[in-house]
């Protein structure tokens, strides 16, 4: 069975960190690149012709020579309010490090896009795409079964005044080490803002955690309620305020 999420991710990139930053063994470095596009099925369509041109799509993308990795994910609870959502699913795509992305997107441009994107369109078109680095804050560190939805939690954080990324990162871990105790097995990541995100946006990155399933996912949530979130308060409440989390089920579309 294959590691779910980013594990391949995090221990493969590697990112300069300030010398008084020492990560926890839940924190191997970054970044990597992300891409977010927002997609809608066309009128008849469903998440059942979408597996059928994945199929044909990955038997191509296997004889590309990068490492990319992709997730659709679905709305599951979030403010239509504050984020109105015209789509049906996120594509959630992502490459070890931003060399490999370039390779795989040099590839997609050649190649992909004339056979593969016309397939992909006449199912669920894609109007706009969103890239981040990503920094891993705690391992994605589980297995899941293949094709089985896993929850994914993204909120917009700010950092406070006077505070740093790599204060970020000393709080993440000491509250690592509450999730160790508590046997939570969540995976954390900061994703920056790159190409594609709003010009002056009122947050500094998006927190995402991400459960192995529902079942861990409420365990989360129960110690949450039992504690945890006031060991959150002590720690990343003293260097970022982030907003209402969204959260999404996802599916691997591609491993």
């Amino acid at each position: 069975m294959k590691k779910y999420l980013y594990s391949f991710l995090f221990s493969i990139a590697l990112i300069s960190v300030s010398d008084s930053i020492h990560a926890d063994d839940h924190m191997q470095a970054g970044p990597g690149a992300i891409e977010i596009l927002s997609c809608k099925y066309n009128e008849g369509k469903s998440s059942k012709d979408l597996t059928k041109v994945v199929k044909e799509w990955n038997k191509w993308q296997d004889k590309q020579d990068g490492d990319y990795q992709s997730w659709t994910m679905e709305p599951y609870a979030f403010d239509p309010s504050q984020y109105p959502l015209d789509v049906d699913f996120f594509w959630f795509g992502l490459s070890s490090n931003w060399k490999n992305f370039g390779k795989d997107m040099q590839a997609w441009l050649d190649e992909g896009i004339s056979t593969h994107g016309e397939n992909f369109d006449s199912v669920a078109p894609c109007s706009s795409r969103a890239l981040f680095s990503a920094i891993p804050i705690r391992n994605f560190d589980f297995e899941v079964k293949k094709g089985q939805s896993n929850p994914f939690q993204i909120s917009n954080c700010k950092i406070k005044e006077g505070k740093s990324f790599q204060d970020l990162l000393k709080v993440a871990s000491e509250f690592n080490k509450v999730l160790d105790g508590n046997g939570d097995n969540a995976g954390i990541i900061a994703m920056i803002p790159d190409a594609g995100n709003p010009a002056n946006p009122d947050w500094d990155f998006k927190l995402g955690v991400g459960w192995s399933d529902y079942n861990n996912f409420g365990n989360s949530r129960s110690n949450w309620y039992s504690g945890t979130s006031e060991e959150a308060a002590k720690t990343y409440g003293s260097v970022v305020d982030c907003d209402s989390p969204r959260i999404y089920s996802t599916t691997q579309q591609r491993y």
